[in-house]
């Protein structure tokens, strides 16, 4: 399932709400840290071939411990869509719908590339570009 891109948005180019993520990050405790945050669902198709795509780029970087998983829990278990992304070893929570739908504002996958507090970039599905998230998994 794939929501129309501006069902929940506030403006049409808004690609997440701000405030929503920092609210996480503080939650999480990951303010100060570097995180590829993805925000999958594990009933969207477009989703589980991003966390495909994020395990191969995983595999290119010889590491994976950046990523969290952040899945909306949905008709597929979470089992199974790590198990279908070859991602169980990956770090990952679940969030309530509700939330999750306010931070993606209803486009998924979403990607960030989250460094101390500030959005470097973010992708949907469309615009993965590996080369950029693997220069920022081994920038410092």
């Amino acid at each position: 399932v794939y929501f129309p891109s501006n069902l929940f948005s506030e403006t049409e180019d808004a690609d997440y709400c701000t405030t929503c993520l920092d609210d996480f990050a503080k939650k999480e405790g990951i303010v100060n840290q570097k995180k590829i945050l993805c925000f999958f669902s594990t009933s969207c198709e477009y989703c589980l071939l991003a966390g495909k795509n994020m395990e191969v780029i995983s595999r290119k970087a010889k590491t994976n411990k950046e990523i969290l998983y952040v899945l909306w829990k949905s008709n597929k278990e979470t089992k199974q869509f790590l198990k279908e992304t070859n991602s169980t070893n990956f770090n990952h929570q679940e969030m309530f719908v509700v939330d999750f739908i306010n931070l993606t504002k209803g486009k998924m996958p979403l990607i960030i590339l989250y460094n101390k507090g500030k959005v470097e970039h973010a992708f949907h599905y469309s615009d993965i570009n590996e080369k950029i998230i693997l220069d920022f998994i081994g920038k410092e």
